[in-house]
């Protein structure tokens, strides 16, 4: 159809299973198709009369508007952008969009009309392709990252960066397992990445010293037996949202670290924009990261452990050579004492009272109790 129709006839034809759409000129949608409520999981009735950018992902809606403008001016015809649109869920669907302009016969802008391809699928598998090669880049740089770090670096901050940008999380963290004074297992937040416009919660006090079995015992319990914390906030128990919404926490996955059987920790990953779940290849290839972490973890406490033995063991050495020491003066003494006798037998009161100390030296030496 030309695009100098009216809007009316322009979408008398709906084509089976795309959804198509026609806006005014003030951009308020008039016509929807069946297929927009399957699309977006908003009705036809609900949605008609408003303005089509409001179903549009706010990172989208600058193009979107930037199409709406070059049209109604230009009079020229989209073939095809990419666009994220909203779900009633609180997901996103990929479609592609071709857009024309609709003119009355005297040139009088009416509005847009155009259609939606859903391309969810093509690009979530695109995406899924991408992600598994950033993964696979920053493990190999952590874990050069972990060969260059010493034993009093802070390991963990080393790494939030390639974890952040790889995973495309909001947030990355690291939480440390600790013990207070009676024993009690605590965890607290030792690093932190950010994603730009996304706050810190480094300094949040509500994080140092958690005790993990008494605020998230769902979560010391699985972390106990080697499994991740995963989903979307909403659907976690209520004492854990309290704990989470307030950070802007929208979904997360957090997967423990392991060093000797014990747990140590926890590195987690926030989404704070969306509810996008963690599948299966990027949960998968993370544990493979907090893997090498725990290894170099070990490696660490195993270098602390070897370097603590080797200082008791010196501390014994020099132990022994002062009581050496002091066992080479006595029997320089005795020696002494010994020559004085032999030189001056004469001499019976002086030769008396040295066999005396001689004997009471040997008899101390050889048997040290009471």
């Amino acid at each position: 159809p030309s695009s100098t129709q009216a809007p009316r006839s322009a979408v008398a034809d709906d084509p089976p299973g795309e959804v198509v759409f026609q806006l005014d000129a003030q951009g308020r949608l008039t016509h929807l198709s069946p297929p927009w409520a399957e699309l977006t999981g908003y009705s036809v009735e609900e949605s008609l009369g408003h303005p089509g950018w409001h179903y549009v992902h706010p990172e989208d809606r600058p193009l979107y508007a930037e199409l709406g403008r070059r049209l109604a001016a230009e009079a020229c015809e989209v073939r095809k952008r990419e666009l994220r649109y909203l779900t009633r869920q609180g997901g996103t669907r990929w479609c592609e969009v071709y857009l024309r302009p609709v003119h009355e016969a005297d040139g009088t802008y009416l509005g847009l009309r155009g259609i939606l391809h859903d391309a969810t699928e093509r690009r979530e598998a695109q995406e899924a392709l991408a992600r598994r090669e950033r993964y696979l880049s920053a493990l190999v740089e952590i874990q050069q990252r972990l060969l260059g770090v010493g034993s009093a670096d802070n390991l963990f901050a080393r790494l939030m960066q390639p974890l952040g940008e790889s995973s495309g999380a909001s947030r990355v963290y690291a939480f440390e397992a600790h013990r207070s004074q009676d024993g009690e297992l605590l965890v607290s937040q030792r690093a932190e990445w950010c994603a730009p416009g996304i706050p810190a919660e480094l300094a949040n006090p509500e994080l140092q010293n958690l005790a993990l079995e008494k605020v998230l015992p769902r979560w010391y319990e699985l972390m106990s037996r080697g499994q991740a914390i995963s989903g979307p906030v909403k659907d976690f128990p209520p004492e854990e949202q309290e704990l989470l919404a307030p950070q802007g926490i929208r979904s997360l996955l957090a997967l423990p670290l392991w060093v000797h059987g014990t747990l140590a920790g926890f590195i987690g990953f926030d989404n704070c924009v969306d509810e996008r779940p963690w599948d299966k290849l990027e949960v998968d290839l993370l544990q493979a990261t907090t893997g090498a972490i725990s290894l170099s973890l070990e490696h660490r406490q195993a270098e602390r452990d070897r370097d603590r033995h080797a200082g008791q063991h010196e501390g014994d050495e020099e132990a022994e050579d002062d009581g050496g020491v002091h066992r080479a003066g006595e029997e320089t003494r005795d020696a002494a004492e010994e020559h004085e006798l032999r030189c001056d037998p004469g001499r019976a009161d002086a030769h008396d009272a040295a066999a005396k100390r001689l004997a009471k030296r040997h008899r101390i030496r050889h048997d040290p109790g009471p």
